[in-house]
């Protein structure tokens, strides 16, 4: 996926060329209304992330239900691609390394794309499942949901998203939403699962010291690579090195991680993946301070891990993993904590 949200206006341009020589897409266009993600293939050592950049909100933009806007704009910073032997090995030892970080001026804001229905939310979501590969399921037993699930190498995944709803963050006066369905709309709950910030992800509260969260956004706490987080019981929020581990497993069985990971149908622009590991990932795209944007082309799920390591943890920032349209590839990317992303789970091995 490369620089799949780096400028947003370019992106627009990109779409109304692609527009002007399909002649099929007038209505996103019009959908667009001059503001985007942009869809480009930079080089590989100039991957982009989903940074912070405080207060740079249009005056049109929505809030998060309580009249705080998160002030998060999409701008340009550093990510990995998971191409390498080199990251295969990586994976396996668990380690981890600093990545660069590069600077960017700040893109205008990508504005919400409700209503456009570039993903199709009509379909179950075991339509977008592999028919070909045996599942198990589990059922959480906070809420009843089902959720098949996939084993990959010696791991076990969930091959769906979570849909747990943590309720509202924070206590007393200081409640926040921090987790949505795209749009408002609980249909595409059951679908694509919610959308969390990081710290509903990490399930802050659980960190609580005594004076307020301390595992969510300009806060640190101290992680462990066997943190629950919101998944349910016997089952972690993976780190960035199980997902790297993931990673190298498919990579080296097909060459090609994102495309054999993503489902068959529901991306755009014929983006769709082989999921033959049935991992089954569907572009639900994540939710910002100006609404809920890019469905059909992206898909991000969090990691339990800030934006670097140990005495230089970046309190703003965590990693996620993000496949796009158009790119066969993933990238581990570093993002705002307060965006909304998705959250697959992995099955505690202990």
């Amino acid at each position: 996926m490369r620089n799949v949200i780096a400028n947003a206006k370019g992106a627009c341009y990109e779409l109304c060329v692609v527009v002007a020589i399909s002649l099929v897409l007038g209505v996103f266009l019009s959908a667009c209304s001059g503001e985007g993600g942009n869809f480009t293939n930079p080089s590989d050592d100039e991957p982009t992330n989903l940074s912070r950049a405080e207060g740079q909100g249009s005056s049109s933009s929505k809030t998060n239900g309580s009249g705080n806007s998160s002030g998060v704009t999409l701008s340009g910073a550093s990510a990995e691609s998971n191409r390498s032997s080199s990251s295969e090995q990586d994976a396996e030892s668990g380690s981890s390394e600093n990545l660069p970080v590069s600077s960017s001026d700040s893109a205008d804001d990508v504005e919400s794309s409700s209503g456009s229905e570039l993903f199709d939310w009509s379909l179950p979501k075991e339509a977008y499942l592999n028919p070909e590969i045996q599942y198990d399921s589990i059922v959480d037993e906070r809420d009843g949901q089902v959720y098949k699930t996939v084993q990959i190498g010696n791991w076990t995944w969930m091959a769906q998203n979570l849909n747990f709803d943590p309720g509202p963050g924070g206590s007393g006066d200081s409640t926040y939403e921090w987790s949505w369905c795209y749009d408002n709309d609980p249909k595409k709950c059951d679908v694509g699962g919610r959308l969390y910030t990081w710290a509903a992800a990490m399930d802050s509260i659980s960190f609580d010291d005594g004076n307020g969260h301390t595992c969510g956004y300009n806060k640190l706490c101290v992680l462990t690579p066997d943190v629950q987080g919101i998944c349910p019981e016997g089952w972690l929020l993976p780190t960035r090195a199980d997902w790297k581990r993931l990673l190298a497993f498919v990579y080296r069985q097909s060459s090609a991680e994102g495309k054999a990971l993503k489902s068959q149908t529901g991306w755009y622009d014929g983006g769709n993946g082989t999921n033959e590991f049935g991992f089954s990932v569907i572009p639900v795209g994540f939710y910002r301070h100006t609404g809920f944007t890019i469905e059909g082309f992206t898909a991000h799920f969090w990691s339990n891990m800030h934006d670097g390591f140990g005495d230089n943890d970046d309190p703003f920032d965590a990693y996620v993993v993000g496949l796009g349209y158009d790119d066969d590839y993933v990238e581990v990317e570093r993002a705002d904590k307060n965006l909304g992303f998705s959250v697959r789970c992995l099955k505690d091995l202990r």
